[in-house]
């Protein structure tokens, strides 16, 4: 049901961003506060329906903006940039996105804060299944 939902909701996205122009793209957006730079990283949707990369070999995660109420800090009322389209073709809820990305950040970096961008273009990727969190068995665990 998530899982059909979310694809709704890129469909819905999908189709407003497919009459921007071609010009149109992350790097490009007014908004970008540094040069673009690649990141090797998983890209997955998590409970709150919002994309978060981790890139692999770092404790951090970037913030992904896709959709404007996705875009925070609240930014000013223009489009998101889309998302490249062939992450748009792979990414759900189930399945985490292994590739080569191209961000752009949306925000300065700031020690201990999360960094917003935008995903430019994508390379070299491969799906797997999300693993899924099965909580602990309570029973094991009662006193005597």
């Amino acid at each position: 049901m998530r899982s059909m939902a979310f694809a709704l909701a890129l469909l819905c996205w999908g189709l407003n961003t497919a009459a921007r122009a071609a010009d149109s793209s992350c790097a490009t957006d007014k908004r970008v506060v540094a040069a673009c730079y690649e990141v090797h990283g998983r890209l997955r949707v998590y409970a709150n329906m919002r994309l978060y990369l981790w890139p692999v070999g770092t404790k951090r995660s970037l913030a992904v903006c896709f959709a404007p109420d996705v875009c925070y800090p609240p930014a000013p009322p223009q489009p998101a940039p889309p998302l490249p389209p062939n992450v748009a073709k792979v990414i759900d809820p189930d399945h985490d996105v292994f590739g080569d990305f191209r961000v752009c950040p949306l925000t300065p970096e700031k020690a201990g804060k999360m960094r917003i961008v935008c995903i430019d273009s994508a390379s070299h990727l491969i799906t797997r299944p999300t693993p899924q969190y099965s909580p602990p068995d309570l029973e094991k665990h009662k006193r005597p």
